[in-house]
């Protein structure tokens, strides 16, 4: 979407709308939700009440093309319970990220929008980052982003192309390399970067889709996946009808073998299977563990109100709803 289109909406989502959503999600025992696509998130009339609305029972993203950052709504939404906010950079060029953005400046903007949330946050587990997806120069793009990142004390998670456009190869093992550098500033886990090249090659298969995360729109219904797909086909809406409804008709959807992307959404979840990934997860939740402890009370249990073996059971439920 070009994003001289951006603009403000009549139909944005409400706080209220999302505290329901959000609430019935939470009984899936889901773990974040993140705010993406569409107009950007910081046009929202209300963004700080929106995060708040559902930040009790989640740890919440947002991603920006960096327009309607100011260092005052920055602050605020960092103080709803934000957890990360990613911004969108398509190349470390700027002539190159304006023509792709279709707006002179868009560059200029991003790292206006960086420098802001990364001055205004006010919790050390609050992350920054830049959302960078490959193109046709395949890693050597990577370094020019890695530069503007170290510059800016940001990290960078890095997208394969949902239509495949590389036709160079090794971009798995050359994007590992530079994670395993002292100081790397990217932060995709090394099992989802080593499966890129498999994905541009033509996909893979085993999309978890539906089970492991849906796609949600501003009024409230719900998807296996997002609309670039094609496979956005809405199976329930959670405004009108009961979440245990909803979840019933997705686990029913059979998978149907889509190898359309494999974006960090998909990825970095499905990696989550295996050893290695649930290395990196511990990693990421001790990063984080004080909007674990601040935010997400679905997690701790309240004292005295199940036994030992009955907490384990429960939160193995939680994990496997999630």
């Amino acid at each position: 979407q070009c994003e001289q289109e951006l603009s403000a909406s009549d139909e944005w989502v409400t706080a209220e709308t999302c505290a329901n959503v959000g609430a019935q999600l939470a009984r899936w025992g889901t773990l974040m939700l993140g705010f993406v696509g569409g107009n950007d998130p910081f046009l929202h009339p209300d963004l700080p009440g929106v995060v708040a609305a559902v930040g009790d029972a989640h740890l919440v993203g947002v991603t920006s093309a960096g327009w309607g950052v100011t260092a005052a709504r920055a602050r605020a939404v960092w103080e709803a319970g934000l957890l990360e906010a990613a911004v969108q950079l398509y190349s470390a060029d700027p002539a190159a990220h304006d023509a792709l953005a279709g707006a002179p400046g868009a560059h200029a903007r991003a790292l206006r929008a960086l420098e802001m949330l990364k001055d205004a946050r006010t919790a050390g587990h609050q992350r920054v980052n830049i959302s960078y997806t490959l193109d046709a120069t395949g890693t050597a793009g990577v370094d020019g982003v890695l530069a503007v990142a170290e510059a800016r004390d940001v990290s960078v998670m890095v997208e394969a192309p949902t239509t495949p456009a590389l036709a160079v190869g090794g971009v798995s093992r050359g994007l590992i390399e530079r994670k395993r550098k002292r100081g790397s500033r990217l932060r995709n886990s090394a099992a989802y970067l080593g499966r890129i090249d498999e994905a541009l090659r033509g996909g893979i298969d085993g999309c978890k889709a539906g089970r492991r995360s849906v796609h949600i729109d501003y009024r409230g219904r719900l998807a296996r996946c997002g609309p670039f797909s094609g496979r956005g086909s809405p199976l329930g809406d959670l405004c009108a009808e009961d979440s245990r409804a909803v979840l019933a008709r997705v686990r029913r959807a059979a998978p149907d073998g889509c190898r359309d992307c494999w974006r960090s959404v998909r990825g970095e979840i499905e990696c989550l299977a295996s050893l290695r990934g649930l290395w990196a997860l511990s990693g990421w939740l001790w990063a984080c563990r004080g909007a674990v402890r601040e935010r997400a009370p679905g997690w701790r249990l309240r004292r005295g109100a199940l036994s030992g073996a009955a907490r384990r059971s429960a939160l193995r439920r939680r994990w496997r709803g999630s």
